[in-house]
């Protein structure tokens, strides 16, 4: 048996968890799950922490890098092979 409440947090007493008990009171487990519909406001933190971890999941870099030296890096490391051409 399901059951969805919506309440108010000060609508919480005693009266309402026994409402709870009162009418799962023959299962063996209950799970209680509690959300709110008010998302949390944004800081300027939160937003860079965000594009930050955006950034890295490609691989970003702030620092400088050599580009010849990455790219010559790559070359160097390729498994390719010269093949005889007629």
């Amino acid at each position: 048996m399901d059951a969805t409440y919506y309440i108010k947090p000060t609508e919480i007493n005693d009266s309402l968890l026994k409402t709870i008990k009162d009418l799962f009171k023959n299962e063996e487990e209950l799970t209680i799950t509690i959300s709110s519909e008010k998302k949390p406001k944004e800081t300027k933190e939160h937003q860079d922490e965000v594009e930050q971890a955006y950034h890295n999941s490609f691989g970003w870099r702030e620092d400088e890098v050599n580009t010849e030296y990455l790219i010559k890096k790559i070359y160097s490391t390729g498994k390719g092979r010269q093949r005889d051409i007629d």
